[in-house]
């Protein structure tokens, strides 16, 4: 018997008036990426352009504007449960990257965790908190990280098809004792470690603080927007 998931399709809806052959392109070289996410992921997910989010398990709305100011896109769940997502082409535009480098991030952390609910206990990625202890490159303090496959690497990208998308890293990086690749690209230097142009956010248990920590002085400029509209357990993750 076979232990394959159960397929998880995800529509990507044209809300502005994009090009329909690029923007089919686009849907087309974020499926095929995909195929590298399932891999790594055990997943089975596939994403195809569709004109309504009914009959699918999840959709990305790809629009001029976002409701959350300055910010390129998010993923979260609706009312009734559905995970869906946005992607502004303004920002991206602004920001000066290709709309397709949102639209890869938000399909990725979709299937990696649809809810955007989960949380990782693992050690501080900040490794120069003043009196905590440190090993290597991270710290021993323990925190919970959200389940967000492109955070810690989103400044770093490759093409497929000529389409520029994210990196993303793999169950392994949220394993302390891991050794080896912990991204698809390879760039990062291990577990809980955040490269250049990446981010990621934690929360610490003994205060229920949130902390954003950037893998660089860009980083930290150019994500301007955080903590919008926070649900339960935490927050809806903005990518910019």
């Amino acid at each position: 018997m076979s232990s394959r998931r159960p397929l998880f399709r995800i529509a990507v809806i044209n809300r502005d008036n994009l090009p329909a052959d690029e923007f089919a392109a686009i849907v087309a070289a974020v499926n095929k990426q995909l195929a590298d996410v399932n891999a790594a992921w055990g997943a089975n997910a596939q994403c195809h352009v569709a004109d309504a989010p009914e009959g699918h398990d999840a959709y990305i709305q790809v629009q001029a504007k976002c409701d959350v100011p300055d910010a390129g896109g998010y993923h979260t769940a609706n009312g009734d449960g559905r995970p869906w997502g946005l992607v502004s082409v303004d920002v991206a535009d602004e920001v000066g990257v290709p709309w397709s480098l949102y639209l890869s991030h938000e399909v990725i952390e979709l299937v990696v965790d649809p809810d955007a609910a989960e949380l990782v206990r693992g050690p501080c990625p900040d490794p120069s908190l003043t009196g905590r202890r440190r090993v290597g490159r991270v710290s021993t303090t323990l925190v919970y990280l959200p389940r967000e496959a492109c955070d810690p690497v989103q400044g770093t990208t490759y093409d497929v098809d000529g389409v520029t998308v994210s990196d993303f890293v793999t169950p392994a990086w949220f394993k302390r004792r891991h050794v080896g690749a912990v991204d698809h690209l390879g760039t990062l230097a291990g577990p809980f470690t955040v490269a250049p142009g990446g981010y990621v956010s934690y929360e610490d248990p003994s205060t229920g603080k949130w902390t954003d920590y950037f893998g660089d002085d860009a980083a930290r400029s150019a994500i301007s927007v955080r903590r919008e509209r926070m649900g339960a357990s935490r927050e809806r993750r903005a990518t910019a």
